[in-house]
C-alpha cells in the first residue's frame, strides 16, 4: 500500500506542477513582454516566448511517478 500511495502521490504532484507551470508559461506568453536588445540578439526574438511541449510534460510527469514509486520500493525491499 506504501508503494502504491508514492507512485500516487508522485503522479499527482508532478501533474499538478506541470499545469500550474505550463500556465505559467501561458501567462507570460499573453503578457508579451518586450526584451532589452541585448537579450533580443541572444534569443533572436523581440518579445519573450515560452514553449511547453505536451509530450514532454506527459514524460516528466511519468519519470517523477516512477522514481518515487522506484525509491519507496527499494525501501521496503531493503527491511
Amino acid at each position: 500500500m506504501f508503494i502504491w500511495e508514492s507512485f500516487v502521490l508522485g503522479a499527482f504532484g508532478a501533474l499538478a506542477s506541470a499545469v500550474l507551470g505550463a500556465m505559467a508559461a501561458g501567462l507570460l506568453n499573453l503578457a508579451n513582454v518586450d526584451l532589452p536588445l541585448s537579450v533580443q540578439l541572444l534569443l533572436m526574438s523581440d518579445t519573450f516566448h515560452l514553449s511547453d511541449v505536451p509530450n514532454a510534460l506527459a514524460g516528466v510527469i511519468a519519470a517523477i511517478a516512477l522514481v518515487s514509486g522506484a525509491r519507496a520500493l527499494a525501501l521496503r525491499l531493503r527491511r
